[in-house]
């Protein structure tokens, strides 16, 4: 795996310094009479256009609301209405509802955005999904892989976007045990639904985790660059630990499972969490490569993050920088920047305090 990342990745010292530079306060997601409040992590994503997008479970209750931003303003909007109200992801006779963070994605063959969700009713539920027309949310359905078993969580899921030649990808925590399961979405169906598992020097390995596990896709930038577009990244928290694991798809979780640490932790803040990690590529690429990155909230509510640098010594990761005025007490949210329209990180948290949520944008990188 580690010879396999090496291959993706480029020392890039411009990408912490684009964040760490940029001095910017960090922004509320908020609109006339409403702001977006939640008790656990938002998710985020970005369309073909450039538009923002924020998702989360309202504070309260068990509604889901989505709101929007055009490009390169800071100006959002509820997106849509339904009878829930306005934002409320719903339609004709049925409202979504969870009691976890939604997932949410941008599927680059149809432009649109997808939601997926734990159900609300019991601890462990099984998972739904729509996506939104332009117009109107398409009525939920259930989650069902082709083997007619509906899968159970007691853990928000992960979505993955399309892009690069990849369909929307779906990952769970398994309800009774840790192991992590995909299925991916065969443009009218789910897939046969597989653990996140392998052999790696004659070892079988299965990936554990106690929370949401975190997509990192090839884009469409990856794909039509040449580089790239065959992987798709994991990363996950371990199941008995605060470890953040990592590992790779192509054909099969043919690459093991590697721990994401650093010799000289004693020295740098520790690749450590409580919550679910999330990533992303550094981008724009350099010569070609694009690099992994991670984000994470320590156990002070710090959002920290670290790219790969392709080097094992000092350490194969960068020296931990902190998201600027980053709070909290859930997982972080971040999406790559997808459109030319827009081409920044959207990092977005909840507040730890007063669970109102929050974003900063990263600027693209300039080799």
């Amino acid at each position: 795996m580690r010879h396999r990342i090496t291959h993706l990745s480029i020392g890039l010292v411009l990408f912490l310094a684009s964040f760490a530079n940029q001095g910017l306060a960090q922004i509320q997601v908020a609109g006339s009479g409403w702001q977006a409040m939640s008790t656990t992590a938002p998710a985020v994503a970005m369309d073909n256009n450039g538009t923002k997008y924020i998702a989360w479970n309202l504070a309260g209750s068990n509604q889901i609301l989505v709101a929007t931003s055009a490009p390169n303003t800071n100006t959002w909007t509820l997106l849509g209405s339904s009878e829930g109200g306005a934002g409320v992801v719903g339609g004709t006779n049925w409202i979504a509802g969870t009691n976890v963070s939604p997932a949410l994605a941008f599927d680059s063959q149809s432009n649109q955005i997808w939601l997926a969700y734990k159900g609300q009713s019991t601890p462990t539920d099984g998972i739904l999904f729509s996506w939104w027309t332009g117009t109107n949310w398409r009525k939920q359905e259930a989650v069902v892989p082709a083997t007619g078993n509906q899968p159970l969580t007691g853990a928000a899921p992960a979505l993955g976007g399309s892009a690069g030649g990849w369909p929307m990808v779906l990952a769970w925590k398994g309800a009774s045990t840790q192991d992590i399961w995909t299925s991916f979405w065969d443009g009218s169906g789910w897939t046969q639904e597989e653990t996140v598992s392998g052999t790696d020097e004659g070892t079988e390995w299965t990936a554990g985790t106690s929370t949401t596990p975190a997509w990192v896709q090839p884009i469409s930038a990856l794909s039509s660059s040449g580089t790239q577009a065959d992987v798709m990244l994991m990363f996950w928290k371990g199941g008995g630990s605060t470890n953040i694991w990592m590992s790779g798809y192509m054909e099969g979780w043919t690459e093991g499972q590697v721990k994401v640490s650093c010799p000289n932790e004693t020295q740098w803040p520790a690749f450590q969490t409580s919550f679910a990690p999330v990533a992303a590529y550094t981008s724009p690429a350099i010569n070609g490569i694009y690099n992994p990155v991670v984000f994470w909230t320590n156990s002070d509510g710090v959002i920290f993050y670290s790219y790969e640098t392709g080097e094992d010594t000092p350490c194969f990761w960068s020296e931990p920088a902190t998201v600027p005025g980053s709070s909290s007490n859930a997982a972080p949210a971040v999406v790559f920047p997808f459109s030319s329209n827009a081409p920044y990180y959207l990092v977005a948290w909840k507040n730890a305090v007063n669970n109102t949520i929050w974003y900063q944008t990263l600027d693209t990188l300039q080799p």
